[in-house]
């Protein structure tokens, strides 16, 4: 039991920080797959060298959106102990708190999906 959940702990933690020192290229990813998609070059394409410039600023980013999460996962844990029999809910109402997008957090630029 404590190998499997040491196993998971390091997974969990592995993708985290693999998803916040991604994060400033997530632009550039997005914009090679709209241009393969539509055959269209796009607007206002973002260098490697701008992608390294906004680092602090993507880092900051997935910082709050990892407290927005945890203070949530903090708050269904908590009310999981106390109601214990409402706990199995209290997890699916967090998984679905995680799911819906952070209010002014996720940037959303003119882009495929925005046409």
């Amino acid at each position: 039991l404590f190998i499997v959940l040491l196993l998971a702990t390091v997974g969990y933690l592995f993708s985290t920080v693999a998803n916040i020192l991604a994060s400033p290229f997530n632009g550039l990813l997005a914009e090679k797959v709209e241009e393969l998609l539509t055959g269209k070059e796009v607007k206002g394409r973002e260098t490697i060298a701008l992608a390294l410039l906004s680092f602090p600023r993507s880092i900051f980013r997935e910082i709050q959106k990892l407290s927005y999460y945890l203070l949530r996962l903090i708050l269904v844990l908590i009310l999981g102990f106390i109601i214990a029999p409402a706990a199995p809910f209290l997890s699916l109402a967090g998984l679905f708190w995680r799911v819906s997008p952070v209010p002014g957090v996720l940037d959303s630029g003119p882009g495929l999906l925005n046409a």
